[in-house]
């Protein structure tokens, strides 16, 4: 006659449960994790709180000042609408996503501020710009001899629900570019997507314009980050 043992079959079977239990932790943490392969380099960093090599220097004249003060980069346009104020980055990109903060500091909030991207020079870029009062833009500035030359508004200034707006507003600007395509979101949100051909490869370059005369405006600009698509 067989005979049942149920207390030893309950003990097995909870020893080999729990067996089989620590094999798979064990598993789980001496496998190496495999970096994914759509992961992004960081090509470039820089909190904006000091001068830093590449960057052009300071200035304090007529139009306006550019300078470092409580852990951000501050550019202030005190003559519009003839100018506007840019402080560039030596260093060329061609494909790159482009992330930033701005806060309106001081002035008008009819001001535009923003970044130009993939410029040969001073006069010739794509331009992503925000405004106080809730607007934004995206345009390209061609000046091929200095003389003869032409913006051209890709999307005009247009308002937008996701640009906070005011005096003190902190906003986040993300930006993309590749190959010919160009988009802005801002806070998380996207705006707008343009494509173009023309500039494939240059600096950046933070920008400042208090837009109205006898205006000015000041912007702060901090967390810059720029990684590989």
């Amino acid at each position: 006659m067989e005979k049942n043992y149920p207390g030893i079959i309950k003990i097995a079977f909870l020893i080999s449960l729990l067996l089989i239990i620590l094999v798979l932790m064990c598993g789980c943490t001496t496998t190496p994790s495999t970096p994914s392969p759509g992961a992004k380099t960081v090509l470039y960093s820089d909190n904006l709180s000091q001068w830093q090599d590449e960057w052009n220097p300071e200035y304090d004249g007529p139009t306006g000042k550019i300078f470092y003060s409580g852990g951000s980069l501050h550019i202030r346009d005190t003559n519009p609408p003839e100018w506007t104020l840019l402080h560039t980055f030596n260093k060329n990109f061609n494909d790159f996503i482009l992330d930033f903060d701005a806060t309106l500091i001081d002035g008008t909030t009819e001001a535009s501020y923003g970044v130009n991207v993939r410029a040969p020079d001073s006069h010739n870029f794509y331009g992503f710009s925000i405004s106080g009062n809730g607007g934004y833009s995206i345009r390209k500035q061609e000046f091929g001899n200095l003389i003869i030359g032409r913006i051209i508004y890709f999307v005009h200034p247009t308002r937008s629900s996701s640009i906070k707006t005011g005096i003190g507003a902190t906003n986040h600007i993300h930006i993309e570019a590749k190959d010919n395509t160009l988009s802005l979101s801002v806070n998380g949100h996207p705006l707008s997507t343009v494509t173009d051909s023309k500039f494939r490869e240059g600096n950046i370059g933070f920008t400042v314009c208090s837009v109205q005369p006898n205006s000015f405006a000041e912007v702060a600009f901090s967390n810059l980050t720029i990684t590989s698509l």
